[in-house]
């Protein structure tokens, strides 16, 4: 494998909505969480004035995407019925978008109606934990929208993701993986990917820590690769600590992920992201 290989993508630029983002520069997007167990408190947001705050505060620190999402995936986390994921998410999509019309709203969700519903309400991009559990639905949804779609790797379907997996070897199988679901993506005129290794579904903290090392032989494929590392427990379980204390292990983390020429960051605190970003341009 050559250097090119690894540290080449030729997406320089990412297309959503009206807007061309240069991805020649690591992009932020920020989390806010529309339920009551995050296993983050501080990124839980509830009531229009509390996500509006939230909102403005990523994008004023550099955020350009927000990330909103209301069905929680940590461990023991309530399973939440698609008509309150959906009233959830419809509604901050609308007072969103109402009171920041060019901000660029990821989707976080499984559900191809969801994603339907928002998309239609003005968002941009569609984040999928389950690596389409609802593939022919959500196909049909991104076909229609023409929007990016962000593929995570998780070792079975949604109800196995808070699960830890045995790998033959994990780095193959991953690479199986996202052949296979890219190869499904494109036949349906989806061109627009983003890679997420999923960090803490179906992995262990040494499996983790082994993506995060290795991440940028994943630069193969050719597509923007995000880092959903904030304040996970790939953190907090080694320092025998919990997520609110674990800013400057986040911190080490995106930089290594950013050395491995990652493309996106998903975090909780988008103005120590960013510093990073300006940081390695000096």
């Amino acid at each position: 494998m050559s250097v090119e290989d690894i540290y080449f993508t030729p997406n320089k630029t990412l297309k959503v909505k009206n807007k061309i983002f240069d991805l020649s520069e690591p992009l932020v997007m920020s989390i806010v969480n529309l339920t009551n167990d995050s296993f983050y408190a501080n990124s839980r947001k509830s009531g229009d004035s509390e996500i509006l705050l939230a909102v403005e505060n990523a994008l004023n620190s550099g955020a350009k995407i927000i990330d909103i999402g209301a069905y929680s995936t940590r461990p023991d986390a309530d399973i939440v019925d698609k008509n309150t994921e959906l009233s959830k998410i419809r509604n901050a999509t609308e007072i969103i978008i109402k009171n920041f019309p060019d901000c660029v709203l990821s989707i976080d969700t499984f559900r191809s109606e969801v994603a339907n519903i928002a998309l239609n309400e003005g968002a941009g991009l569609i984040n999928d934990v389950s690596g389409l559990s609802e593939k022919e639905e959500m196909l049909k949804v991104l076909k229609t929208w023409q929007c990016p779609y962000i593929l995570m790797h998780i070792k079975s379907g949604i109800h196995d993701i808070k699960n830890e997996f045995v790998y033959e070897n994990l780095y193959t199988e991953m690479v199986n993986y996202f052949s296979e679901k890219i190869n499904i993506l494109k036949k349906s005129g989806v061109n627009d990917i983003i890679l997420d290794l999923g960090y803490g579904f179906s992995k262990n903290t040494e499996q983790n820590h082994y993506l995060l090392r290795n991440n940028q032989t994943f630069n193969i494929f050719q597509y923007p690769i995000l880092a959903g590392i904030s304040r996970k427990s790939m953190w907090h379980k080694p320092l025998n600590s919990g997520p609110e204390n674990v800013l400057h292990a986040t911190s080490i983390g995106h930089y290594q992920a950013l050395m491995g020429n990652n493309k996106f960051l998903r975090v909780h605190d988008v103005k120590e992201a960013m510093d990073i970003i300006h940081l390695l341009k000096l």
